[in-house]
């Protein structure tokens, strides 16, 4: 089957997960960015959106590219756009703003613990200061 650049492919039922052998990324779906003997893929942003926490965990932690991955021809077939371009890359900003944390080890987690889902990364961290600091006028 021929692939061009840009093309929506889906990851065929059963395929698994070349960096993690115990994640199975059947249904992925994303857009062709390089063709050599493996085909690289970005997620869209529906997949970016329903990555396991533990996947992207684990790929920041190895310095490995979560947002995108090189399969096989023979792992994909074409696929009807689910979203736009933009909407991958406004997905991604949010994602990674949030995820960045996670490569500085324990300190990550706890930081990713304060900011969690919040929509507002200020925000999360102003209410968790006023639970944790408590502050003593001086007379």
């Amino acid at each position: 089957m021929l692939f061009k650049i840009g093309n929506s492919v889906k990851v065929k039922e059963g395929v698994i997960c070349p960096d993690h052998d115990s994640l199975c990324i059947g249904g992925w779906q994303g857009r062709i960015f390089e063709i050599e003997e493996v085909i690289g893929i970005r997620w869209d942003s529906i997949t970016l959106k329903q990555l396991p926490e533990d996947y992207i965990k684990q790929s920041e932690e190895e310095g490995l590219d979560w947002s995108e991955m090189y399969l096989n021809p023979d792992e994909i077939e074409p696929a009807i756009p689910r979203d736009s371009e933009e909407t991958v890359e406004e997905t991604l900003e949010q994602m990674e703003s949030k995820y960045a944390w996670l490569g500085d080890d324990k300190e990550g987690e706890r930081i990713l613990e304060v900011i969690g889902d919040a929509e507002d990364e200020e925000d999360a961290w102003k209410n968790h200061l006023e639970k944790v600091l408590s502050f003593y006028e001086l007379m």
